[in-house]
C-alpha cells in the first residue's frame, strides 16, 4: 500500500515492535524523531517505501 505524505514530512519513522512497519512517520525531521525516541526502546528508521518512491 502506497501512502502519500505531505512534502514537509521526512522519511524518518519512530519504530517499535507494536507499531508495525513503517511505524509512526509524523516527524518533520530525524532530530525530532530521535528526541521522541529518547529514553524509550524505540528507534528512528527510514521508511523505505517512501524513500524508494522518491527516486
Amino acid at each position: 500500500m502506497y501512502v502519500l505524505r505531505p512534502a514537509w514530512q521526512d522519511a524518518h519513522c519512530l519504530q517499535r515492535s507494536y507499531l508495525g512497519y513503517p511505524g509512526n512517520c509524523q516527524f518533520s525531521s530525524f532530530c525530532q524523531c530521535m528526541a521522541t525516541a529518547s529514553g524509550t526502546d524505540a528507534y528512528c528508521g527510514i521508511d523505505l517505501t517512501y524513500a524508494l518512491a522518491r527516486r
